[in-house]
């Protein structure tokens, strides 16, 4: 099968995605991957931070150019603008993309490439991953005004309703957007797992190591994070990644002068997994909002995978997953009680891993969530070739 994607970010970035991970297995089943991406960008975004991966098995990239002067310019609406215009480039190429590279089906979650829709050439295939119409609200700011909200929300409709097959991260997404939509969840990579990897990134301190892995984004609730140091300075904690809230997390760190708190910048994912290892407890703290109550977040089986006790803020779909195992906190004051019951029954938190565990081996591995795409989308291609 051969499968072209149009990409939002660096395929060789040090934020691996969803779609990394699902693409690559299916590269190493043999299937052809063609990935469309945009040119190098100076960003904090993680999308564009790259590292020095090579593409595996067979993926194709292909750069797609953009205006130097455009690509690199300091903008108003940065984020919207230039991902934007990116997407009405490909909407322009994409059909040469198909017929040179011979697709089978198409891969995408952005309502702006929605003319991929309902072609007749391909299946088109789109996965909601994330709550873009949210999504696209924050990075409009000001300028999110109800009339250009519902125009998006139309758009993401008339696009779903005309694609061949729709996935969903969550069900809390397909309840919002489209109830037909094929659950497929995130997952972890077991694999990469390698317990006793990050002992030696453990800080020399006594007490609890707490800590974060991610991309620092708005949607992340760092104040809990700040106000649990500030109330817990014999815990050590680690805020693990990079992204558009470093800068202001190295500001607070600095005024409330937080010596227990360490930042580790942008990683690498193995770095990363060496850094969860490392901790004592996980946090998966969110804003509660309408993008987050439909997050499925990949670290999260990534804490599981490492036997970590959990604690996270109450979101809709990490709590259908974690009911019964995960420990629950919406603000520092939660935060630091739960920690408090994790140091305490010691016995207790360990089941409650071995529980997430568990659940984790079930239902939450990528290859597993991968030969699920697969199957749904080569049955999909099968059938077009029927008609």
């Amino acid at each position: 099968m051969n499968i072209l994607v149009p990409y939002l970010s660096r395929w060789n970035s040090i934020n691996r995605s969803r779609y990394v991970q699902i693409l690559s297995r299916l590269a190493q089943n043999g299937h052809n991957v063609y990935l469309a991406q945009p040119p190098v960008m100076d960003s904090p975004d993680s999308g564009f931070v790259e590292s020095r991966e090579a593409p595996q098995g067979t993926i194709r990239l292909i750069d797609v150019e953009m205006p130097s002067l455009f690509w690199n310019a300091a903008l108003p609406l940065e984020k919207v603008v230039k991902k934007g215009a990116y997407c009405l480039k490909l909407n322009a190429a994409i059909g040469r993309m198909i017929r040179a590279y011979h697709i089978d089906a198409v891969l995408f979650y952005s309502m702006a490439l929605y003319p991929l829709a309902g072609r007749d050439d391909v299946v088109s295939v789109y996965d909601l991953g994330d709550d873009h119409v949210d999504l696209l609200r924050h990075e409009l700011g000001k300028f999110s005004a109800r009339p250009v909200i519902r125009l998006a929300e139309r758009l993401l409709e008339k696009t779903l309703s005309r694609c061949d097959c729709v996935f969903s991260v969550s069900h809390h997404l397909a309840q919002m957007y489209f109830p037909d939509s094929i659950h497929l969840p995130n997952g972890v990579d077991m694999d990469m797992i390698r317990p006793g990897s990050g002992k030696h990134l453990r800080p020399v301190v006594q007490g609890p190591v707490v800590g974060f892995v991610g991309s620092l984004e708005y949607f992340i609730d760092f104040q809990q994070i700040l106000d649990a140091a500030w109330l817990r300075r014999d815990c050590t904690f680690v805020v693990a990644g990079g992204g558009r809230q470093y800068r202001r997390l190295q500001d607070e760190k600095q005024r409330l002068g937080l010596g227990n708190l360490i930042l580790t910048g942008g990683l690498p994912h193995e770095e990363i997994l060496k850094y969860v290892d490392s901790f004592d407890i996980c946090l998966n703290p969110f804003h509660l909002s309408p993008l987050t109550h439909g997050a499925c977040p990949i670290k999260l089986f990534e804490y599981m995978a490492f036997h970590k006790p959990v604690i996270s803020s109450r979101i809709a779909e990490v709590q259908r997953i974690g009911d019964g195992f995960l420990y629950w906190a919406d603000s520092a004051s939660e935060l630091v009680s739960r920690i408090d019951e994790i140091v305490g029954q010691p016995r207790e938190a360990a089941g409650r891993a071995q529980q997430g565990f568990e659940v984790l081996q079930r239902h939450y591995t990528w290859p597993r969530i991968a030969d699920r795409f697969a199957a749904v989308v080569q049955e999909r291609v099968e059938e077009k070739r029927r008609c």
